[in-house]
This record gives structure tokens, sequence and C-alpha cells, in this order.
């Protein structure tokens, strides 16, 4: 039987729809191809496509229709369409309402008058008229059901109109036909929301690590997320200012997913040393400790021997602790510093060691509070992250992340670690990720164990970092540009990095969550 020109062109609609649905990726936008699709092939003048969810409310399960896209030809209402999140008041999902009811039911309803159907259900529709002066006639409601029986969605046609522009009923055919696209548009919105809800569960999972390694330590509780907020907010600065860098939103959240795992190893980090505030910490105590002591046996002793002369040898040691507690907090120690240090290591006092051999190692840290032990120590958590989270599946997407991660402190010329890459191996995000890190670390405020460095000296560190071969020339200058178009919308920002960074991010995330269905 030969095709009839209606027939094909009706055919042609149906997998012209079919393969959109198929090829789109947003959900959002989805609902607005779908909606649109139908009311074409099922030539009707209005419709509505609502998409079922459930609230916990104080622990009490609430189920609602939110209006996902809208259509009315006649009032020249359209809503949702390009994916744009429509702020109508959810429908209550209760048998009081046809949408409603047919998802509840799991029925397809197909009328031909509403005004002449007795059900209740349909004093929805009748009310809609009385306020807007629309007339509602034919309507067809169609449940979204999934493979596994569960709701998705319910789709709403107004007014199927006949080729003179009459309202006809919905005939057989094309409830089958909206029927079995409704039945496709169920599946890939299922899948979708699927993969959204796994995506949510990854990134949720690494926030919570994220969150009990900087609950480890007070004293950079925001790096994690300030290191995040800037690698985020530089690729959109490169995506709009660079000609040679442009990044996908599939490779800005590869990296972000980067960001967020890179310091996951400090979890395996001993606290004592990743909190070393000072570079005695804890051992000043011992040695104040140890000096009173010793003051007060020579004490004892300048009285039962009768030597006024050991009162010389008590104030010089009530010298050697102020000198001591001096080091103790000092930034940098300079040359003649170190040569009344290393007297100290050598010091006796009534045949004693002064100091023992680990507080000899802290006085001689020249920049920090950490000895070259301990250093290493911390530079593990490199080689922690990548085995704590090697067994994660981070699916094809982030497949990446966890190599960059692992490499966000290698550094251009090999002298990175922990495996000494050079460049040809360091990609642009293990780039970017190492000069966020280290500019972060750079201007942090929260580090009581360095002055907070202002951000145009910093720049010109990392400049300088630059010129020995260590970071990437054109990302640096790149940065310089973006830091002056922060510095340019929010000020002054020395020791106020982090703070901007989170307060950045937190609206984005506020945004973001309103525009998400």
């Amino acid at each position: 039987m030969p095709i009839t020109e209606g027939v094909e062109a009706m055919l042609k609609k149906i997998l012209d729809l079919g393969i959109k649905i198929s090829q789109e990726h947003d959900y959002n936008k989805l609902f607005g191809i779908f909606l649109k699709g139908t009311t074409d092939i099922a030539n009707c003048d209005a419709g509505t496509l609502y998409i079922y969810k459930e609230k916990n409310i104080d622990g009490e399960i609430n189920k609602y229709l939110y209006f996902a896209s809208t259509i009315n030809h006649t009032l020249k209402q359209y809503g949702g369409l390009d994916g744009e999140k429509l702020n109508l008041p959810p429908v209550v999902f209760s048998e009081t309402n046809a949408s409603s009811y047919a998802g509840i039911h799991r029925v397809i309803l197909n009328v031909s008058d509403v005004y002449k159907d007795e059900n209740a259900i349909w004093m929805g529709p009748r009310k809609y008229d009385s306020i807007t002066g629309y007339h509602t006639q034919s309507v067809l409601v169609i449940p979204l059901i999934d493979k596994k029986d569960d709701l998705i969605g319910v789709l709403q046609l107004i007014n199927c109109l006949d080729s003179d522009g009459n309202v006809i009923p919905f005939s057989k055919d094309i409830e089958n036909i909206i029927y079995s696209l409704s039945s496709q548009v169920a599946m890939i919105l299922s899948n979708m929301l699927l993969t959204n809800d796994m995506a949510d569960l990854l990134d949720s999972t690494i926030i919570s690590l994220v969150n009990a390694i900087e609950a480890k330590t007070p004293f950079n509780a925001l790096h994690t997320n300030t290191v995040t907020g800037l690698c985020d907010l530089f690729i959109d600065y490169l995506n709009k200012n660079s000609s040679e860098y442009k990044f996908s939103q599939d490779e800005k959240d590869v990296l972000h997913m980067a960001a967020q795992l890179h310091d996951v190893g400090k979890i395996g980090v001993n606290d004592e040393i990743l909190n070393k505030p000072t570079r005695l910490a804890n051992r000043i105590d011992y040695i104040r400790s140890r000096i009173e002591n010793l003051k007060l046996q020579l004490l004892v002793k300048k009285y039962e021997e009768n030597n006024p002369s050991l009162q010389d040898e008590i104030d010089k040691l009530s010298s050697d602790l102020e000198f001591i507690e001096n080091v103790n907090n000092a930034p940098f120690i300079d040359d003649e510093k170190m040569v009344r240090i290393n007297e100290l290591c050598n010091k006796k006092v009534l045949g004693v060691d002064l100091l023992t051999d680990e507080e000899k190692d802290d006085l001689h840290i020249i920049k920090g509070t950490l000895t070259q032990a301990e250093r290493n120590h911390i530079q593990e958590h490199v080689t922690k992250t990548i085995n704590i989270l090697r067994d994660v599946n981070f699916g094809k997407k982030y497949h990446n992340s966890l190599t960059i991660a692992g490499r966000h402190h290698e550094l251009l010329d090999g002298s990175g670690y922990p495996n000494h890459l050079k460049s040809d191996e360091l990609d642009t995000f293990v780039r970017i990720l190492t000069i966020m890190d280290i500019f972060d670390s750079l201007t942090a405020s929260d580090r009581p164990y360095k002055a907070t460095i202002p951000v145009e000296k910093a720049y010109g560190i990392l400049c300088a970092m630059v010129n020995e071969g260590k970071l990437d020339p054109k990302l640096v200058g790149y940065l310089r540009g973006f830091i002056d178009e922060l510095l340019n919308k929010y000020g002054n920002l020395d020791g106020k990095i982090a703070k901007t960074i989170l307060e950045i991010k937190t609206k984005e995330k506020e945004l973001k969550a309103k525009e998400k269905f």
C-alpha cells in the first residue's frame, strides 16, 4: 500500500522528534523539545509537560507535578521550551485533577469535551478557562512511565485541531503515537535523572572527603574549596578571553573534580605535623619546663655552695629561653641567629644537653615550621591520594581527574614531586591546578606559620617560578588579567581570596539550584 503525502509527513515528524529527544543531553531542554514535538504531531493548540517529584518535608513525603514546559498558541503563552525553569506553583498529586489521576492510576485519559464529561477531575481545566477566557475541549493525558513502572511525569495535550482549525477529539492513532513517544522520552528522562543522581552522589562523596580532611586542620580549612573555585573561575576567564584555550563544560567538570580531589591524601597525614603552627610546636612547653627546672637546680646549688657566680648562668638560661621563643615564631632564621642556635644545640647545663635531637632539628628550620623529614611526610599526601582513590570508579567522564590531582605538585622543570615529571608529561589541567594551588597557599590568611602574602607579591613569586622554568608562562600571563578582573570587581583581595571565592561559589550554587529542575 503506497504511503500518502500526509502519512509521509507525519512519519517524518515522528522520526525527527525521536532523533531529537535521543540526542539531547540536557534534560531541561528535552522537556521543551518533547512538548513542541508532540503538540506538532498531534496538531493541537496547547499542552503541558509535568515532571513528578517527591519532597521529604518534616519526615512526610509530599508528591507534586511540577510544570516543566507549556504551550498555548491561542493565548500566546510559552514557557520552559528552551531549558528555562518555570516558576509556577506545582500541582498537588491527588485524584482531584486529571494529570495527577492519570499518574496515580497509570492510565491514559482521552476525552472529546471536558464540559460534557461528568468526572470531577476536569474541574481544573474549567476553572482555568473561567480565569483566562480560554476554552478547553478535547484533552489527551498520558503518564510517562519508565521500564521500572516508575512515574516520570505526565503529558497533557489540549484541543486537537483539524485542517480547518476546528477542535476535534484526539484520534486513537494519535493517542498510540504520543503514547509510544512518551514511553521513549520516559526512558531517556529516567536515564538522564539516574546519571545526574550518580554524578551528585560522586560529587557529594568527594565533598564529604574534603570536609573530613579540612576538619583535620584549622590552618587551611578553606584550601580545597578555594583552589577549586579559582580553577572554575579561571577556566571561565580563559574561555572568554583567550584564543588558544577553549574548554567544554565536561572538561571544566573534570578539572573541578581534580581540584576537589587534590588533597584527599592529607587524611592519612599525621595531625601533629599537618597542624604544626610553629617550629617547636608543643615541644616549646617541654623546653620551658626543662629550663625552669635547670634554673631551680642552679639556684639551689648557688645557695648550697655559696657561689654567687651561678646567677650569671641562671640569667643566661632565661636569655636562652627568650631567644628560643623568638626563634620559634620567627618567619625566617638569618645567619646571626643560626650561630647562636648552633651554640645552644651544643650547650650542656649540669652535664645535661639543653636540647633534644628533635628540638635541635626544629630550631634549624630556616623558613616555615617543618623539618625536612616532616616535609617529606606531608609530601606523601599526593601518593596517598592516589592510593585512597585508585579503586573508585570515576566513570568515562572523570577517569582523568585522579591523574590530574596526583600531579599537582609536579613542575615543568622536573623539580616537583612525587615523580619529578617534566613539561611534556603535564597537561594544561595539571598546570592550571598547580598554579592555583600555589597561588592560594601564598595568599591564604589562615596559616599561623606564615604571614599573608599580598596578591601582587604572590603574582611576582609565580612569575619568578616561570623564569625558573617551573610554571607555564602563558597561563601565568593570563592569570594577571584574571586577577585584575577580580580586583576590579571585588576590590582589594589581600587576605580575602578564600572569602571572596567562597562568596562567589555560594551564589553560583544557589543560582544553579534554582535553575535545576
